[in-house]
């Protein structure tokens, strides 16, 4: 089954935060950071046993194709670890234009390791995230979805989402337990609780529904779609007022 459909989960680029400043400064607090300006109500830092910095009230980190807000952040110059909790929510302009963001209720990022996560409140209060396409863009999916979590590897250029995840957009949906998505490969992965994949055209909707799902990127924008463990597609063609099943 092949589709047009360019990655509903074309969230292939988060945030990597970088450390508030090396010395405090009188509340609130400003500063440019190559490019960059963060901002907090409250302040503090602790050098021993080692370095931390605190930010509290209002935390924002704006640098120009980039964007982390928080009601509390944390830094750790040893680790070199950021931690961040209270609203978080993150935004990245990527290179073709488009627009990434994720909101979460406490997030993490390592900088060494270039790996991250953003978890929801509960269960109830999933993270949400979603793609805005570039001004007169046609080739950018745009859409939205929740998970409980999302984590990446910036060096592996990897997402995951995991519990209940779901994703919509104008040109496809899909629903499944986790989502992995591979953005060297080129590759999207879907596993648990029977997986669902759809994608749209105007001359046609198709389904896919399996024990795991996996979709590959092909020429001109197009994915490869195959199902796997008792399988099961649908495809619809408007006017014919019915689906025909694929098993």
């Amino acid at each position: 089954m092949r589709s047009r459909l360019s990655g509903t989960l074309g969230l292939a680029c988060l945030l990597a935060a970088a450390p508030a400043r090396s010395e405090p400064k009188p509340s609130p607090e400003k500063e440019q950071l190559i490019g960059s300006v963060v901002r907090s109500e409250r302040y503090s830092v602790r050098r021993s046993p080692r370095k931390v910095e605190e930010l509290s009230g209002n935390v924002t980190y704006d640098r120009r194709e980039r964007f982390l807000r928080a009601d509390w952040a944390l830094y750790d110059h040893e680790t070199k670890e950021l931690e961040a909790k209270g609203a978080v929510r993150a935004e990245q302009t990527l290179e073709d234009g488009s627009r990434a963001k994720v909101e979460g209720e406490k997030g993490r990022y390592a900088v060494r390791t270039k790996r991250g996560t953003v978890s929801g409140r509960s269960h109830s209060d999933p993270i949400r995230y979603s793609m805005t396409e570039r001004p007169g863009g046609d080739s950018v999916v745009s859409g939205s979805g929740t998970a409980r979590s999302l984590s990446w590897d910036g060096q592996a250029r990897t997402i995951l989402l995991a519990g209940d995840v779901r994703a919509d957009g104008p040109r496809g949906s899909l629903r499944a337990e986790t989502a992995r998505y591979d953005a060297g490969r080129e590759t999207l992965d879907l596993d648990g609780r029977r997986p669902v994949f759809l994608a749209r055209e105007p001359a046609w909707t198709a389904a896919v529904q399996a024990d795991h799902i996996s979709a590959f990127r092909k020429p001109a924008g197009r994915w490869l779609v195959s199902g796997d463990g008792a399988a099961h597609g649908w495809l619809y063609f408007p006017g014919s007022e019915r689906w025909k099943d694929k098993r």
